[in-house]
């Protein structure tokens, strides 16, 4: 399911945008678009290989870390990664968003796509295709 999508067309002087960005820990990886009900983000992916393509991130991955390198160091612990920080945003954008590690869900390989393809509203719910 779909909840809001930050600042998009808004006629409103309250701007969310700003805000969804200022307390982003992925701020140079993903940027972000807007969340479900459940406080997930959706981000569109700023580096890498998928760079463009829009996901919605698992909040419960990430949300007790007020840093990336806080992030980066629990998920060393967690897996076979070593040194983390030292891999350029494009090549760290990538690992984050390996089908392994499992912290993104793709829904579109564009903004466009996301906003003419993925949304299907049933009974007043606006649900999110997947790719």
């Amino acid at each position: 399911m779909f909840g809001c999508l930050y600042g998009l067309n808004s006629t409103s002087d309250y701007y969310d945008l700003l805000e969804a960005q200022t307390y982003n820990i992925f701020e140079d990886i993903f940027f972000h678009i807007g969340t479900d009900p459940a406080g997930n983000s959706f981000v569109e992916i700023l580096q890498g290989s998928k760079k463009g393509w829009i996901g919605c991130i698992d909040h419960d991955l990430y949300i007790t870390h007020e840093t990336l390198d806080s992030f980066l160091t629990e998920l060393e612990d967690e897996t076979d990664f070593e040194a983390l920080n030292k891999f350029s945003k494009a090549e760290l954008a990538d690992i984050l968003v390996s089908e392994d590690l499992g912290l993104i869900n793709f829904h579109a390989k564009s903004m466009n796509e996301f906003l003419t393809n993925c949304f299907i509203i049933q009974d007043e719910t606006i649900l999110i295709k997947d790719i």
